[in-house]
């Protein structure tokens, strides 16, 4: 589509008529067990192969085909009622411009008129009313419509020219001029289309797509007739043809300005534009994809039929063709577009033994405004509309997409895809395992239309699977791998999906194995405060550390300690080191938590007995009088020095192995007992740990609870 009628504004402003002809085709609910989908599975979803066979003659066959394919022989009425309002367009007018006018509700136009082989020579623009805003658009210009049927549909009695639809959305007021020096055709009228809703209420409301709507492979996905809302009722009769040969790609030069959701409403308009406007026998294209790439089933007749169209003047009997909904000359396509076509157009022309990349000569069955039937033109089996007649369609954009679109025919095992890498872990993109990797993948294609899949290692097929499996384990040596899984198609052609895959034996290393210290706090015989201190790395990446002695764990990846209670006497401290293969190593200690209660202490000076239930062991010694002293002598690794403090607590000194090493100051401004308050990690051996009273002025007094220590 896209061929203007361009004479510039200025004369002949048509005006249209206030209380046009109207026709309707309401229609009824659906009944309860309608069929929602039409599922084709007997012949395979994409056969993109070279010829092995001579083709058959393009001969046809008519057909009376008024049930989808996959439907009940029953005629089911459409899910939603569809209506056409025409407003004709005096033959003379004096006026320059149009006053708007409300209208009931419709959703899309067009311009139609008597003769198909007549058509204005002037520009034709139309401005439209929203329903959900209540605002005028500007002035949209309305393309002559270049599509068109051959042979006896040409002939149908009462067809109309037209210009393609335009889908402006839900409104309810409408305005249109006709300009230029020409002559306007007789029967000049605007023609505008309420799509319904799918539930059955009052005009205006879109059928949503959704998952339930959309028919699985091996045919590409698609929604069907049922889904969409076909009017089976208005439909005529549609002719089989043996073989497509070309598969032409349009667009419908509608506006890019819809929601998906609106998608099902726009193929319903344009059925109804198509059949009741331009008495065509049912929508013209075979297939239409909107922009999310989601395909409808278009003319009647079977989605894997040779159906003959009304899509492309002179190129319908033995072609296809699917329309993009928009206009792809502003608009650029997307992946999910492109990939609808390559699968539909893989299977069409594959179907039939021709490959979608080759090239082939063809003459038109009648002649267009680019060839007459005795000219011969080649082109390639997948083009796009302009290759077969004088138009802009498919629109710039998306015609330059074309030779990609041909490569991704190509990819005959289609959405093949990883699910998973197992074995080990992942991170940054890659994964990492000991030996071994477990591949799940998941794809499109059907099993029959698959020979095997290929398990590759750097480039080397290290296994073969068949073609029904969707996982397998490979050995992966150790380093850095490309692991692939290929799938073969049954015919010819493959699809490759790969991940880089590490290699990994190497177990964590512990640089620093697992020591244990004492830490502040408050002690008991139940809960001494320790650290556990470690450090470990791997060659590749850790990924966790845990703990599972002397209770579980779970530590960061960074993690160079963890401080538990633990209870007195002889405990094993175990931590394990992970990477992301799933190679361990642990590193253990076992050490014992001693306290050592004040008794045991040599004593310098005198130094008075204090009893309480708060005091280690119920006791504890006080002295107020400078360089009094107590003494311990351990052998040990970590030491703790336990005092009481209150708010006339003083100060000691604290000497190891007769070295002092500092002052600490015990005052506090709440009572507590058994509190360390000075800890020290020691060689392990024999040390001596001493306290000192300083008698601080105004509170000399120092309260000694004992010492703890791991040896």
């Amino acid at each position: 589509m896209h061929k203007r009628v361009t004479i510039g504004l200025g004369t002949a402003v048509a005006v249209l008529a206030a209380g046009g002809g109207v026709a309707m085709w309401p229609t009824a609910a659906p009944p309860a067990a309608a069929p929602a989908l039409a599922v084709e599975r007997t012949q395979p979803a994409v056969v993109p192969v070279a010829a092995t066979t001579a083709a058959a003659p393009a001969t046809t066959t008519t057909a009376t085909a008024r049930t989808p394919a996959g439907t009940s022989a029953t005629t089911a009425p459409p899910a939603a009622k569809s209506r056409l309002r025409t407003l004709a367009v005096p033959e003379r007018t004096a006026k320059k411009d149009l006053a708007q006018r409300a209208t009931e509700r419709f959703s899309l136009l067009g311009v139609t008129w008597s003769d198909p082989d007549d058509a204005p020579t002037g520009d034709i623009e139309v401005r439209t009313r929203s329903v959900a805003t209540g605002e005028w658009t500007g002035w949209q210009p309305l393309e002559a419509a270049d599509t068109g049927p051959d042979a006896a549909e040409a002939a149908n009695p009462g067809r109309r020219g037209a210009t393609e639809p335009l889908w402006v959305g839900p409104s309810d007021g409408v305005a249109a001029r006709f300009a230029g020096g020409g002559e306007l055709p007789s029967g000049l009228r605007l023609d505008l289309i309420d799509p319904g809703t799918s539930t059955g209420g009052q005009g205006g409301g879109e059928a949503e797509i959704g998952t339930s709507n959309v028919v699985t492979p091996p045919f590409p996905a698609y929604v069907s007739r049922t889904a969409w809302g076909a009017d089976e009722k208005i439909t005529g009769d549609v002719t089989i043809g043996t073989e497509v040969k070309v598969f032409w790609v349009h667009h419908t030069a509608t506006t890019n300005d819809y929601t998906c959701a609106e998608s099902a409403a726009i193929v319903r308009s344009i059925q109804t534009y198509d059949v009741t406007s331009k008495k065509l026998s049912d929508i013209g294209y075979n297939y239409l994809v909107d922009k999310c790439g989601t395909l409808f089933e278009g003319r009647k007749g079977g989605v894997q039929n040779a159906v003959v169209g009304a899509h492309t003047v002179g190129f319908n009997t033995g072609y296809a063709a699917v329309s993009v909904i928009g206009d792809y000359e502003t608009a650029t396509s997307n992946s999910a577009v492109e990939a609808k076509i390559a699968q539909l157009a893989a299977n069409r022309l594959g179907t039939y033994g021709y490959d979608p990349t080759s090239t082939v000569t063809i003459s038109p069955g009648v002649a267009n405004d680019k060839y007459q039937t005795t000219d011969q033109l080649t082109v390639e089996r997948l083009a796009g509309h302009r290759d077969a007649d004088a138009t802009l369609c498919p629109g710039a954009n998306l015609y330059s997409r074309l030779p990609a679109i041909r490569v991704l025919t190509q990819q005959t095992v289609l959405g093949l895809a990883l699910t998973s890498v197992t074995g080990g872990g992942s991170a940054g993109g890659a994964y990492y395992v000991k030996n071994r990797a477990t591949l799940a993948w998941k794809l499109i294609t059907p099993s029959a239309d698959l020979a095997r899949f290929d398990i590759l290692v750097d480039g080397t097929v290290a296994g073969t699977v068949a073609n029904t499996v969707r996982s397998a384990s490979v050995a992966v040596p150790p380093g850095r791998h490309t692991v692939a899984v290929r799938g073969v198609s049954a015919t010819t052609g493959s699809a490759t999906v790969n991940a880089t895959v590490h290699g990994d034996v190497t177990a964590p290393v512990f640089g620093k194995a697992v020591e244990v210290g004492l830490r502040t706090g408050t002690y008991s015989a139940a809960a001494v405060p320790v650290k556990a201190s470690f450090t470990a790395k791997d060659n590749l990446k850790l990924t966790g550390l845990t703990v599972s002695k002397p209770k579980a764990a779970t530590l960061g990846v960074t993690a160079t300690s963890w401080s538990p209670s633990v209870k007195t006497g002889a405990v094993t401290y175990t931590v394990t080191a992970r990477d992301l293969s799933g190679n361990t190593r642990a590193s253990s200690a076992s050490r014992t938590v001693v306290l050592s209660a004040e008794t045991a202490a040599k004593r310098t000076g005198a130094w008075t007995k204090v009893t309480g239930k708060s005091h280690l062991g119920g006791k504890a010694l006080s002295a107020k009088v400078k360089n009094r002293k107590l003494t311990w002598t351990f052998t040990g690794r970590s030491a703790a020095l336990l005092f009481s403090r209150t708010a006339k607590s003083g100060k000691a000194a604290i000497y190891v192995d007769g070295k002092k090493i500092t002052t600490v100051d015990l005052k506090a401004s709440k009572t507590s007992y058994r509190q360390a308050v000075w800890t020290r990690d020691l060689k392990p051996g024999k040390h001596t740990v001493a306290v000192v009273v300083q008698a601080t002025a105004g509170r000399p007094t120092v309260i000694s609870d004992g010492l703890a220590y791991i040896r």
